[in-house]
């Protein structure tokens, strides 16, 4: 799941060029638990941030 969303990059001063998206990392597929890690990552530098 990528959205993007209008924010300043804090490494590059990229402006517009973040997108955030959503982890997911499955601890059992049969009842799917597991858990999500937000992050947003810069398409001008590659600078990840976890939110």
């Amino acid at each position: 799941m990528t959205s993007k969303f209008a924010t300043i990059c804090k490494k590059c001063g990229g402006q517009g060029s973040m997108t955030i998206r959503i982890e997911w990392r499955l601890d059992d597929e049969k009842h799917g638990t597991g858990e999500s890690t937000w992050l947003i990552d810069c398409g001008q530098c590659g600078e990840v941030e976890y939110l």
